[in-house]
């Protein structure tokens, strides 16, 4: 895959995104991604954008140029392993929308151990799902650390590492990853995603 194709597709998964937040998902440095994004600008294929939320998005041109290079990115065996990773997920999916509800509404000062206890299980569960998709595609590795460091936060007391949005929280890798998995195959939501 090209570095362009990837960092088209951080921008398809983010919707919005710095340069760094892009390396991050893509294993790429900081500078090569800017490098990459800065081209794709100079293309018309994304924007920049500063102010209370600063990064670069995908234009339509950028949208459609994605698409393009996600239909030739994948050999059929690789879209199939990643495809069955895809329904894999969907049943971890449905449980950790339930642990989010639970945890999201539990009592303050409410023991959060056997929430914990949940997410480990769930961690395990996502682990296998990201192992299956990396035989379709090496880049879902990336997620193991990102999920990693969240469950460590936790485990160190930071409660915000659970959902808190836009700060690599568990709940945001995991959104992440659910959207990478519909890009990546070119699918729309459905009641399965819910």
């Amino acid at each position: 895959m090209t570095e362009q194709f990837i960092a088209l597709h951080q921008l398809k998964v983010r919707g919005f995104a710095t340069a760094e937040a892009v390396a991050t998902g893509t294993g790429l440095t900081a500078d090569a991604a800017a490098m990459v994004l800065r081209g794709l600008e100079t293309d018309g294929l994304v924007k920049y954008r500063e102010g209370r939320i600063t990064g670069f998005s995908l234009t339509a041109d950028g949208r459609s140029r994605h698409a393009e290079l996600r239909d030739a990115a994948l050999a059929p065996h690789q879209r199939d392993a990643i495809d069955a990773a895809y329904h894999a997920f969907l049943q971890p999916n449905r449980d950790f929308k339930q642990l989010t509800t639970d945890w999201q509404t539990r009592p303050e000062g409410e023991d959060a151990a056997p929430l914990l206890a949940r997410l480990n299980d769930l961690h395990g569960e996502v682990g296998d799902v990201l192992a299956a998709a990396a035989e379709g595609d090496p880049r879902f590795q990336h997620y193991l650390p990102r999920f990693a460091a969240a469950l460590s936060r936790l485990r160190d007391g930071d409660g915000s590492a659970f959902a808190r949005p836009m700060s690599d929280s568990y709940h945001d890798v995991w959104m992440e990853l659910h959207e990478d998995l519909l890009s990546t195959l070119g699918h729309e939501r459905t009641e399965a995603d819910e």
